[in-house]
């Protein structure tokens, strides 16, 4: 499903980060932690596409990957429209995305006007 523009939260590129295994992946709304997961621990953890290799192989059967692509696999437990009840970002609101080992991106909530 694509995303709304400019809704994804990704950093320009600063550096080659390599493959990225396993990691704390933290999501902190306004300073309160709202989900943490190991990046291991993907959406179908007994998919026979749950290891990169084999996802990455399976992915290239249909397109080609160039260096600094970005595959996004799923989303951690404890999204806030699937909470009770369920929480959903307001303006003012700092979106805190943390994965250990590669740093922080912030962004403030505004309103759509």
């Amino acid at each position: 499903m694509p995303a709304y523009p400019q809704s994804v939260p990704i950093p320009p590129p600063r550096r080659a980060l390599g493959v990225l295994i396993a990691g704390l992946a933290l999501l902190l709304v306004s300073g309160c932690t709202t989900t943490a997961a190991q990046t291991a621990f993907r959406a179908f953890p007994h998919s026979p596409y749950a290891d990169i290799p084999t996802l990455l192989a399976e992915i290239s059967h249909g397109t080609t990957l160039e260096p600094g692509d970005i595959i996004a696999t799923g989303t951690p437990a404890g999204v806030g429209f699937a909470r009770t009840p369920p929480e959903f970002l307001r303006p003012g609101d700092v979106m805190e995305s943390v994965i250990e080992g590669i740093g922080a991106l912030r962004n403030r909530i505004v309103a759509v006007e």
